[in-house]
């Protein structure tokens, strides 16, 4: 269930689009989202209102800004809460919460107005990407997580956050090893047990776009923690021949102390040998060696479990999973 913080402007050549979104999907992602924006040419007088379109609810506040440089000198924008409903989930509870929403974007929305360098600059001036950020973040946790969400609309389905560095197809791993998996004739029952949990468990892939930014809250990301806090468990996967030890190892715990603050669930470090020709113990050795430096320096509750999985592996991949459904339970 992808569920977002929007914020849309009127662009005189694109017409309606979303500027920011916490968290930061990829262009895929925020198309399913495609119906939010839209709403700014039906918003007839600043306020609020409630929409059910195309699969998405939202709660929306439509409101302007003086800015002489635009058409009409003021800028056309749409706050949102929203969620991309399915079939099975409560939809009575999701608009319940979405309306109970309205006093939280009434008062975002004043204070975005009264901001004297949002009024000076505009709000999409590049001096103020941080401050606009900072708001949608405070009120994305204010919203899914203080508001307790999951707890008052329950999930439909058990889930793993899959944490990742930019550039790698996680969902493409999972999808390889499951159909690996039912190509086998009579499996024994550790096999059975990871292929019902692949089947039945959903695998959501997510890598916040804002960590390559200033505005990114690392591990004080609302983002981050909401996937934490709705998931069984977390893998954090990587391609040992992309990964980038001086690139990518404080993104990733980054990821690993917000995992600590926000629930204790089972970690895996999956490391997938995507390139035979890597030396993927080599990669591996490091970072186990770096892993415990960090974890007992930083003093994080989690232990996570790192695995190294090359592709085609099915052993590898096996005894990694039979761990984490383990673990799980």
């Amino acid at each position: 269930m992808l569920r977002a913080v929007l914020l849309s402007a009127f662009d005189v050549r694109l017409g309606p689009t979303v500027v920011l979104s916490v968290p930061s999907f990829s262009q895929k992602e925020l198309e399913q989202f495609n119906v939010v924006p839209r709403l700014i040419d039906v918003a007839g007088t600043e306020g609020f209102f409630l929409s059910t379109l195309e699969k998405v609810y939202s709660a929306n506040y439509y409101f302007t800004i003086e800015n002489t440089s635009t058409r009409g000198n003021k800028d056309m924008l749409l706050l949102s809460i929203a969620v991309q409903v399915s079939s099975d989930d409560d939809k009575e509870k999701i608009l319940l919460f979405l309306k109970n929403a309205e006093d939280a974007l009434r008062e975002q929305v004043r204070g975005i107005q009264e901001n004297e360098p949002i009024n000076e600059m505009g709000i999409l001036a590049a001096e103020n990407a941080s401050l606009v950020s900072h708001i949608l973040h405070g009120l994305f946790d204010s919203i899914f997580d203080k508001g307790q969400f999951d707890v008052l609309v329950k999930r439909g389905h058990d889930r793993i956050g899959i944490f990742t560095h930019p550039g790698f197809d996680a969902a493409r791993v999972i999808d390889f090893f499951r159909k690996e998996l039912h190509k086998e004739r009579n499996p024994p029952l550790r096999t059975r047990l990871v292929i019902n949990a692949i089947d039945e468990i959903s695998y959501d892939p997510f890598y916040c776009k804002e960590r390559q930014s200033g505005n990114c809250l690392k591990d004080e990301c609302p983002a981050c923690a909401e996937i934490v806090k709705e998931s069984e468990a977390i893998i954090y996967m990587f391609d040992s021949g992309t990964f980038k030890m001086d690139l990518h190892f404080n993104d990733m715990f980054d990821y690993l102390k917000s995992i600590d603050k926000a629930k204790r669930v089972p970690v895996l470090v999956m490391q997938v040998d995507m390139n035979p020709s890597v030396d993927g113990v080599k990669v591996y050795e490091d970072l186990t060696a770096r892993l415990q430096e960090e974890i007992q320096a930083s003093k994080l509750t989690i232990q996570p479990r790192h695995a190294r999985v090359p592709l085609g592996n099915m052993d590898a991949f096996k005894e990694c999973m039979s761990w984490l459904i383990k673990a799980i339970i």
